[in-house]
C-alpha cells in the first residue's frame, strides 16, 4: 500500500546520517545500545515490528513502532533531526 508520501528503507537512513554527520554515539540502527549515551536513539526490529527506544538514564524508553520499514525509518530520522540536531 504506497500513501504516496516520502519512502526511507534502512540502508538509505544509514546513509543520510553518516553524510549529515550524525555522531555515531547517538544512535543505533541494529537494536544495540550505544557506548554512550543519554538521549540516543535505537531501531530495533523485532519480527514484523520495527521499534524506536530512546535511552534515558540508562532505560530503554519505547518511542514509536510500527510494521512498516519505511515509517519507522521516516519517524526515527525525524526524531534524530529534532533531538540530535
Amino acid at each position: 500500500m504506497d500513501s504516496g508520501g516520502p519512502m526511507m528503507k534502512l540502508n538509505e537512513l544509514k546513509t543520510k546520517l553518516e553524510s549529515e554527520n550524525f555522531p555515531n554515539d547517538t544512535f543505533s540502527l541494529d537494536g544495540s545500545t550505544p557506548k554512550f549515551n543519554d538521549g540516543a536513539y535505537i531501531l530495533s526490529r523485532g519480527g514484523d515490528l520495527w521499534t524506536i527506544l530512546l535511552i534515558d538514564k540508562g532505560n530503554r524508553i519505547e518511542k514509536f513502532s510500527a510494521s512498516s520499514e519505511e515509517a519507522a525509518c521516516l519517524e526515527f530520522y525525524r526524531l534524530m533531526k529534532r533531538d540530535i540536531k
